[in-house]
């Protein structure tokens, strides 16, 4: 069975607008997708901000 994974990055997950236009997208496959989404536009920026001083940091990239 062919499988399709998609990945929505936080870019896309910036505002209601950029939302929206995730649904039309998933449902122009014909098959089952599985989506993988990352954190909303920012939230890793806020966590990695948050981090109590001498916690591993996140890689670089």
């Amino acid at each position: 069975m062919h499988k399709t994974v998609i990945k929505i990055g936080g870019s896309n997950l910036k505002d209601q607008e950029n939302i929206g236009r995730i649904i039309p997208l998933l449902k122009g496959y014909n098959e089952p997708v599985l989506l993988i989404v990352s954190a909303f536009y920012g939230i890793t920026d806020k966590l990695a901000s948050a981090r109590t001083p001498g916690t591993a940091s996140f890689p670089a990239g």
